[in-house]
C-alpha cells in the first residue's frame, strides 16, 4: 500500500512539473520574450535587390567545418573539402568538421577581412594545409569566388594525401557533372537551382604528383551532416601505381535503391597525391558572361593584393609596430 501511494505521489510530481513547463512556454510566447532583434535580418529574402547584402552573399559561413564556403541563402549550395593521410595503416581519419579528436597542432584564419577575403593554415601531423578565399564579383547578375588549396609537406619522409572537394544542394534545383581522364577526373559540376539560375564549380588547375590517382563521386543523400562519415562508407579500394599502398577511392555513381535514375544531389572529387600540392576551385553563379572569374597567376596576384591591402588596414587600425 505505501509502495502504490509513492508512485501516485511521483506520477502526480511528474505531471505537474509537466503542466509547469507548458504553462511556462506559454508565457514567454505570450509576453513576448522571444523577440527578433530590431536590425537588418542575417538571411534576405529579398537579397537579390539588396546591394550591400550582395557584397556578403558568399562567404566562409560554415564554421563547425575546417574550410567550407555557402551563401547566405537557407537550404542553399554547400561547398567544403575534406582530406585524410594514406600512410598504408589501414585507417582513414578524414579531417572535415572541426574536431578535437583530430588532435591538429593549428588551425584557423590568420587573415580574414568578414567579406571578401580570408586566409587561413592548418597544421596537421605531416602536413600544413593553407586555404585561401576570394569573391571576386557579387552583383545581381552574378556571383563568383576562387579558392585555392595548398598542401606542403611537414616531415622529410614522402607524404601521401587524400584531397575531397565537393559540393552539395541542400535545396531545390537539379545537378550535373563532366569528368575526363579516362571518366575518373571531376572537371565541373553545374546545374541550376531558383536561387542563383545557373551554377558552376569547377578546377581550372591541379598541381599535383604526375601519377596522382583521381575518383569522384555522384549520389543524392539525405542532409549534409556526417557527410565524412558516409565517404567513408562508400569507399572502394584500389590499387595505387607504385609502390603506393592500396587507395580508398570515390566509387563513381551511386545508383539509388530503387533503380530509378540518379538525380545527384552531391558530387565530389578526389585526388590522391603526394605533397606538395595546390588547386584552385571556382565557383561562378547566374549570368556566367557577366562576372570574372580567376585562377592561376591572376589569382595569385589577386590575392598578394588582397593580403597586402588587409595587412596595411590591420596595421592602421591596430599600430602594433609601434607597441613593440
Amino acid at each position: 500500500m505505501r509502495e502504490k501511494n509513492m508512485m501516485m505521489e511521483v506520477v502526480s510530481h511528474n505531471h505537474q512539473l509537466l503542466g509547469n513547463s507548458r504553462g511556462l512556454r506559454g508565457m514567454l510566447e505570450e509576453e513576448g520574450v522571444n523577440k527578433p532583434l530590431p536590425l537588418p535580418r542575417a538571411v534576405s529574402e529579398t537579397w537579390r535587390n539588396d546591394s550591400v547584402y550582395l557584397t556578403r552573399l558568399w562567404g566562409t559561413y560554415r564554421s563547425n567545418v575546417y574550410f567550407g564556403i555557402r551563401p547566405r541563402v537557407p537550404r542553399s549550395l554547400l561547398a567544403g573539402i575534406m582530406w585524410y593521410s594514406n600512410d598504408g595503416s589501414g585507417r582513414m581519419e578524414i579531417r572535415h568538421s572541426c574536431q578535437h579528436g583530430d588532435d591538429l597542432r593549428q588551425y584557423g584564419w590568420i587573415r580574414h577581412d568578414g567579406t571578401s577575403y580570408g586566409q587561413q593554415r592548418i597544421v596537421d601531423h605531416e602536413m600544413m594545409l593553407e586555404t585561401e578565399f576570394l569573391t571576386m564579383a557579387n552583383t545581381s547578375l552574378g556571383e563568383t569566388w576562387s579558392a585555392r588549396i595548398r598542401g606542403k609537406p611537414l616531415s622529410q619522409r614522402p607524404i601521401l594525401t587524400s584531397l575531397i572537394v565537393y559540393l552539395f544542394n541542400e535545396g531545390k534545383g537539379e545537378m550535373a557533372y563532366r569528368t575526363s581522364g579516362g571518366q575518373r577526373s571531376l572537371e565541373e559540376v553545374y546545374g541550376h537551382t531558383p536561387e542563383f539560375r545557373q551554377f558552376r564549380l569547377y578546377l581550372p588547375r591541379k598541381t599535383v604528383a604526375d601519377d596522382a590517382h583521381h575518383s569522384y563521386l555522384a549520389a543524392r543523400v539525405a542532409s549534409p551532416t556526417h557527410l565524412d562519415s558516409f565517404f567513408k562508407s562508400v569507399m572502394v579500394v584500389e590499387e595505387g601505381p607504385r609502390t603506393w599502398p592500396p587507395l580508398p577511392s570515390l566509387p563513381g555513381e551511386i545508383t539509388p535503391d530503387d533503380g530509378g535514375p540518379l538525380k545527384p544531389n552531391l558530387v565530389a572529387y578526389q585526388v590522391t597525391t603526394t605533397v606538395p600540392f595546390e588547386l584552385d576551385i571556382v565557383m561562378e553563379t547566374g549570368l556566367f558572361s557577366t562576372v570574372m572569374s580567376v585562377s592561376g597567376e591572376r589569382l595569385s596576384s589577386a590575392l598578394e593584393k588582397k593580403e597586402k591591402n588587409f595587412d596595411l588596414r590591420f596595421e592602421d587600425t591596430f599600430h602594433l609596430k609601434e607597441k613593440k
